[in-house]
Formats: structure tokens, C-alpha cells, sequence
């Protein structure tokens, strides 16, 4: 590769060079065509030059990569004569800037992705979409893989709730392979695992979701809460949680529709129940994962007392995942259930 700085120079000059080094059957990368054409007004010498140029690259075998930024009429002539066009630029991501490349034209080739997110955070990374509406196992057990899998570990010294604000275009699907990789990871460090899970779902089901952990799940214990039959006491509710659970070196996982219900019907009572619970799980030293969608009662009224608040959302074909409470980084969240293997990789 050879990269030609067109900041000082004459045109001439560096066309000249831009024709020796494409004779060398280089990739040749010029940087950047606006300090190139500097001070060329007219258009329609623009145009002619690139008509030029680009005749010249055609009828060698290497290849041509002109760097823009726009601050050159000759951005607008280079759709012109050019094989292919891509952009850089930013989006907004759960209020992160994100980089995102974009397929402008592309001559040779159907544009499929015409939108791809990048990182720079261990070397280039494009992060294509993901299909998640199809239903995959966890077949191996894996430790959970940079970024946020250190955060998890301070917080089980810490003690508390963890939530975990789901975007509506979150398909359960992925909420539960995101939750039971987390689990398998605390299975894995040797920690107890309670899952309080609606009722419409069966220990059978969940337990095949979860048989890649073999003998460690004597370790698990599934309770389905139920407020209604205690009368939406707060206290009532807890001791029925806590009969039904592990009390020591253990790990709470809530689906927050166990909780809706009692939310909706009692919500100063729910509240009272927030305090109390999370007070007790200080106090015992261990953490509780609570999940649920941002338009929930429940999960609103958990928002006003969590130590953690993070947001799990797809954009663009892509799990994302941000601390809100504590303000953190963006990140990608890839889950390969063939490998068992979840990575936190930021987006920077």
C-alpha cells in the first residue's frame, strides 16, 4: 500500500506520483483530495481532471482509495467516476456517538448492508447485523469475555440490584440467552443461582434452556412469585420469596413481570417492598439482576432506587448494552451460543 499526502505539492506532482505508483501494482491512498484540488474553483476542470484520473486507474491493475472531507467542490464530482463510494460518519446511540460507515454506490456489487457500525476498540472492527429472531442453545460454558463481565464481578462484592432496562425491540428470545449467559457465568465462579420467573413458564423449559450446565444445576432454584396470594403485603411477599430460594453465596436473576402485577395494583406498596428487599440484599451481601421492558411499572419504580441502571436495546441489527447509573461506555454485546461465548466489546 502506498499513501500519497497531498498536502503540499503541485497537481501535477502528485498525479504524477499517483501514475508511478499504480504502475507498481499498489493499493494507492490518497490523502485527501480536497488539499489536492485546493484553490481549483472551476467545475468543469475538476470534472476533467477526475475523468482523467480515473481512466488512468481503470487501465491498471491497482486500485485507487481518495479520501474526502467535503470541504472541496470536488466532492460533489466524485460520483461521477467513481467505482464505489463509502462514507464515515456518527450516530446516536443510546446518547453515545457511535461510527458508522456507509455504502454510498457500489458499481460491482449489490449493496446488502448499505450501513455498517465500526470500532476502533481493538484494532477495525465492522459490526454486521445480527439475526435475532431465531432460538439458539448455549452449547458450551464459557467465562463471559471483556468489558462488562469485570464490572459484573465488583458488583458481587458490592451487594444490591442490578436493572436492566429492555427497549421494546428486544425480542424475549434474546433477553433470555443475554440473562442465562450471565447466570452460567456466576455458575461457573461457583455462586448459587435463584431464578424468580412468571408462572407461564415452565421449570422443564427452563431447565432445557439452561442443560449445558449439567451437574451445576443442583446449584439452581426457580421460584414463580405470587403477591396476589399474600395480598400485596410487602412483607408477606418477602418472606415468601426467601422460603423459596438460596439465602447465602447467591445470585438473584427477576423477571420484573413476576413483580408487574403488584406494580400495577399497589404501587406504594411495591415500593415498600423495593426498599425493604434491596436493604436486605445489602445486608447479605449479594446481588439480584432484575430485567424488564422501560414501559413497565415495575421497571419504572425500580429506576428510582437501583444502585445499576443499564439499557439493552437493537439498533441497527445490534445488541447494545449502557450503563446509565453509572454514566458508562457503549457497548456491542456478541453472543455465540454455539461457542457459549458472550464478549462486551465498546464502541470507540
Amino acid at each position: 500500500m502506498k499513501v500519497i499526502n497531498a498536502i503540499s505539492g503541485s497537481v501535477e506532482g502528485i498525479f504524477s506520483e499517483i501514475l508511478n505508483s499504480l504502475t507498481e501494482d499498489q493499493l494507492v491512498v490518497l490523502d485527501t483530495l480536497d488539499a489536492m484540488l485546493f484553490g481549483i474553483k472551476d467545475q468543469s476542470s475538476i470534472r476533467s481532471f477526475l475523468q482523467l484520473l480515473y481512466g488512468s486507474v481503470k487501465g491498471k491493475s491497482s486500485s485507487l482509495i481518495m479520501i474526502a472531507e467535503g470541504t472541496n467542490p470536488a466532492v460533489e464530482q466524485l460520483k461521477f467516476v467513481s467505482d464505489a463510494i463509502i462514507s464515515l460518519s456518527f450516530d446516536s446511540v443510546l446518547e453515545e456517538e457511535v461510527r458508522v460507515l456507509k455504502v454510498i454506490k457500489d458499481r460491482d456489487y449489490e449493496i446488502e448492508n448499505n450501513k455498517v457500525y465500526f470500532t476502533l476498540s481493538n484494532g477495525l472492527q465492522l459490526l454486521y447485523p445480527v439475526d435475532y429472531s431465531v432460538r439458539r442453545y448455549i452449547k458450551r460454558l464459557n467465562y463471559i469475555r471483556k468489558g462488562s463481565a469485570a464490572e459484573h464481578s465488583n458488583l458481587l462484592k458490592l451487594g444490591g440490584t442490578v436493572l436492566v432496562e429492555i427497549d421494546e425491540n428486544v425480542p424475549n428470545i434474546i433477553v433470555r440467552q443475554y440473562m442465562y449467559f450471565s447466570l452460567l457465568n456466576d455458575l461457573l465462579k461457583g455462586y448459587r443461582v435463584n431464578l424468580l420467573f412468571p408462572p407461564d413458564e415452565s421449570e422443564e423449559t427452563i431447565l432445557d434452556d439452561l442443560q449445558v450446565a449439567g451437574g451445576l444445576l443442583k446449584n439452581v432454584k426457580i421460584f414463580h412469585p405470587d403477591a396476589e396470594a399474600v395480598n400485596y403485603d410487602p412483607d408477606r411477599f418477602i418472606d415468601q420469596i426467601r422460603e423459596n430460594i438460596f439465602l447465602e453465596n447467591a445470585v438473584d436473576y427477576v423477571d420484573l413481570l413476576t413483580e408487574e402485577n403488584f406494580a400495577v395494583s399497589k404501587p406504594e406498596s411495591f415500593e415498600a417492598f423495593l426498599r425493604k428487599i434491596l436493604e436486605i440484599n445489602s445486608k447479605r451481601n449479594s446481588i439480584a439482576h432484575a430485567y424488564g421492558y422501560g414501559n413497565m411499572v415495575s421497571t419504572k419504580l425500580e429506576k428510582k432506587y437501583v444502585k445499576i441502571h443499564r439499557k439493552l436495546a437493537i439498533v441497527n441489527g445490534l445488541l447494545m448494552s449502557r450503563s446509565i447509573r453509572p454514566f458508562g461506555k457503549l457497548e456491542f454485546i456478541r453472543m455465540d451460543p454455539e461457542a457459549g461465548e458472550m464478549e462486551f466489546i465498546k464502541m470507540k
